[in-house]
């Protein structure tokens, strides 16, 4: 999906106006297992996923079928209480740069 993203980057971007530094994002065909985890603690990385997940859900394959949709829904909904705790942590960083923690 992240390969997708950057490839899809600057059709988001006519979307959403960010500010990211491509070059800094580590290729992810080089990331170990291990360090997918960590990942997405990247901020650009970060940013592109979240710039290209309409993109992502509506991607499909020469049949039409999904590419990423089906599989990112089913995984969410299999590990749906760590998904939780991640967002949960994700968005109390926001309500604490707005001051509302």
């Amino acid at each position: 999906m992240h390969s997708f993203a950057l490839k899809n980057l600057s059709e988001a971007k006519k979307y959403y106006h960010i500010t990211e530094n491509v070059a800094d994002i580590a290729d992810i065909e080089s990331v170990s297992d291990t360090a997918l985890e960590d990942y997405l603690e990247h901020v650009d990385a970060r940013r592109v996923l979240h710039i290209t997940y309409g993109l992502i859900l509506m991607a499909k394959s020469g049949d039409g079928t999904p590419l990423f949709r089906d599989r990112l829904y089913e995984t969410l909904r299999k590990y749906e209480n760590e998904y939780f705790k991640v967002l949960e942590k994700h968005i109390g960083r926001h309500l604490k740069a707005l001051g509302q923690s």
